[in-house]
């Protein structure tokens, strides 16, 4: 299932936020709480994203980079402040610049507004006990559900996605004669 209205999006916050709770209620015990919330923030970009973006390659890659990039994240031994506040430039960067087409002054301030919405209004929930994360993860998400709400936000065609692609298809084309 995709969470690419906002709606789904809006679904994705609520089960997000269970989630985050009952992973750190499970494994917190025996990793420990702040370790469990680390692993939580570091894989929660890699799942929104996949669920963003459409099937194939672009799935699988922006899966794959995140979830790459946030464990690198998580490893770096920053705040909790501080890695919320990378996961989230993340999780705009890769939206905006992989998945989502926005003019560029549009995208950047869309993705400030939202993520740094998002981050206040999760500050906000958060607080030391596993529900309270769990808030603070729906919070952020449910401010991310706005994104849908923008105009002009729609999918990257395939040869916006990747260039080189589009590149070799425009040669192809000319080396073939349709391009003349």
């Amino acid at each position: 299932m995709r969470w690419n209205s906002s709606t789904r999006s809006a679904l994705f916050a609520a089960a997000a936020g269970v989630g985050v709770a009952a992973w750190i209620l499970t494994a917190g015990p025996i990793i420990g709480g702040r370790r469990a919330l680390t692993v939580a923030l570091a894989l929660l970009p890699a799942i929104y994203l996949g669920g963003l973006a459409p099937r194939g390659a672009v799935r699988l890659g922006v899966t794959a980079a995140a979830t790459v990039l946030g464990a690198i994240l998580a490893l770096a031994g920053a705040t909790l402040g501080e890695l919320a506040l990378a996961i989230g430039v993340l999780l705009g960067a890769l939206r905006s610049g992989v998945v989502y087409r926005l003019h560029p002054g549009g995208a950047v301030l869309a993705e400030v507004v939202l993520v740094g919405g998002g981050l206040v209004f999760a500050r906000f929930l958060a607080g030391p006990s596993a529900l309270s994360m769990g808030l603070a993860v729906w919070g952020f998400f449910l401010v991310q559900s706005a994104f849908f709400l923008i105009g002009g936000a729609r999918e990257r065609s395939p040869a916006e996605r990747d260039p080189f692609d589009a590149a070799l298809r425009r040669a192809t084309s000319i080396l073939d004669g349709e391009g003349i």
